[in-house]
C-alpha cells in the first residue's frame, strides 16, 4: 500500500492477539500505521 502512487488516507492493521513479534515490528518501521489489537483471539 506505500508504494502506491495514490497513498491512503489511513493504514489500519488488526491483530488477533497475535503472538510472534508481528505488532511490535509494524510500530517498529510503520509508525505511521494505527494497529488494533484484540486482547485474546477471537477466532
Amino acid at each position: 500500500m506505500k508504494g502506491q502512487s495514490l497513498k491512503p488516507h489511513e493504514i489500519l492493521v488488526f491483530d488477533n492477539a497475535s503472538t510472534d513479534g508481528a505488532v511490535k515490528a509494524i510500530k517498529e518501521r510503520f509508525s505511521d500505521i494505527k494497529i488494533i489489537q484484540n486482547d485474546r483471539n477471537s477466532g
